[in-house]
């Protein structure tokens, strides 16, 4: 290792300290509900239940959302040092700090390797990245979120070092993918955007067709250990809407295990956004949706004449009907899902 190299390594372990500062700096002493608070609170108890599809302890018993997702690498990163004896509200900033500086190391690395010989330049761009908007608003809040976000460049790094063999560029590729984990399966597919928008634009030469082939085979194994849990929560988790649309009849006969399982399922849906989004900075305004219209039904009529959530539910179709509208929005498609049946019972 070169002196100048040497100089370098140690400007980046300044900026990756000066990160964990400033995780530190948040509220010490305190835990947030980061994701999910019985990680930090109990993470032995909570890895042992993501080993069961069902949850008898939460929500008086629910199917479990990608907990699976938590067993590899957050999970035995709260539950190792937990039991080392390290106040829970250090292990949370350990998370935040390792995040941000696995995201620093990173894109410095990604940078170099790409050709930016300017030192200041490329660390520069690596702390750029490491406090980018996504990862600021989104670390105490939900950070496994992020962590996929902090994973890519090292998802694409072995793809652009030079002079290595191809299943040494899968293999480090892949196993880099599967740190990522798996407790959000879309933020866990968009890591390898970057690596595959590599891949698809180098010159499609006999090896690096076969390179291809090996980092594709590489990300289906990496990532087999959260992809068939997922798989077996969709038999016994259909989307809502769905199951919505398929006992409309029970719904409006007002069938008491029907009422009993669409109360049940909007309650854990609202928690989840609200979870999410506790200081309201963004998602949580989805919950407002209808909610204008059913406001001024509420007026109209004289409160009491409608029940709450009657008004919002025909604000929600009156809402849904004026953006697909000309003029309002783009309509991405015409066929709204069975409105006629809903709005039939807005106008009683």
């Amino acid at each position: 290792m070169t002196t100048s190299s040497a100089v370098w390594r140690f400007r980046v372990a300044v900026v990756a300290a000066a990160l964990t500062a400033l995780c530190f700096r948040q509220s010490p002493g305190l835990i947030v509900p980061d994701t999910k608070l019985d990680l930090t609170a109990d993470p032995w108890g909570f890895l042992g239940r993501a080993l069961h599809l069902w949850d008898p302890q939460g929500s008086f018993g629910q199917l479990q959302n990608q907990a699976y997702g938590y067993l590899f690498p957050v999970g035995p990163f709260h539950a190792m040092l937990g039991s080392a004896g390290i106040p829970a509200w250090v292990v949370q900033r350990l998370w935040w700090s390792t995040i941000l500086v696995v995201a620093l190391v990173g894109m410095w690395r990604l940078a170099r390797a790409l050709g930016v010989r300017n030192g200041w330049a490329a660390l520069f761009a690596a702390t750029a990245y490491a406090l980018s908007p996504r990862f600021v608003e989104e670390l105490s809040i939900t950070s496994v979120e992020v962590w996929p976000m902090a994973m890519a460049p090292w998802v694409l790094l072995p793809l652009v070092l030079p002079d290595r063999t191809s299943s040494w560029r899968a293999t480090r590729s892949g196993l880099a993918f599967a740190l990522v984990g798996g407790v959000n399966a879309v933020a866990s597919l968009v890591a390898l955007i970057p690596a595959a928008l590599w891949l698809l634009t180098r010159r499609w030469t006999a090896p690096w067709r076969g390179l291809v082939l090996r980092w594709s085979a590489a990300m289906a194994l990496a990532g087999l250990w959260w992809v068939l849990p997922l798989l077996i929560l969709g038999r016994y988790s259909p989307p809502f809407l769905d199951w919505i649309e398929a006992n409309i009849g029970a719904l409006l006969a007002r069938d008491k295990a029907a009422l009993a399982h669409a109360v049940k399922r909007s309650c854990e849906i609202k928690a989840a956004v609200v979870g999410a989004d506790e200081r309201e900075s963004g998602l949580r305004a989805v919950l407002n949706f209808g909610h204008t219209f059913g406001h001024a039904i509420e007026t109209g009529l004289g409160y009491g004449a409608w029940l709450h959530g009657e008004a919002v539910g025909c604000g929600m179709v009156l809402a849904a009907d004026l953006s697909a509208r000309p003029g309002a929005r783009a309509r991405p498609s015409a066929r709204p899902r069975r409105w006629p049946a809903s709005a039939s019972h807005c106008g009683r």
